[in-house]
């Protein structure tokens, strides 16, 4: 029997910039297909001050798929946490 595995992914760039701009620009989640490549859509599904659910539609490995995720903004320590609920990729143990 399988059991699940907890995968983590950081994803890092280098600009000049302030931390305020840059925490807008990574909050604002219906931006992010004008900012980030890969995305393509971005549909809400719960929202709250500090907390939101969403789904996204991106190019993965040249196709477009979606999945689920959940965020907790925190602007006061400029920190965005988040965890999806099912990853679109697969993961083959050998």
């Amino acid at each position: 029997m399988d059991t699940p595995h907890e995968h983590h992914t950081e994803h890092t760039h280098v600009v000049a910039a302030p931390a305020e701009v840059l925490y807008g620009l990574v909050a604002d989640v219906t931006a992010w297909p004008a900012l980030f490549g890969p995305s393509v859509h971005v549909q809400h599904l719960e929202r709250s001050e500090r907390e939101e659910r969403f789904r996204l539609w991106a190019t993965v490995n040249g196709e477009v798929t979606d999945w689920t995720s959940r965020r907790t903004l925190d602007p006061d320590a400029l920190r965005v946490t988040f965890a999806q609920e099912v990853s679109p990729v697969s993961y083959t143990h050998l």
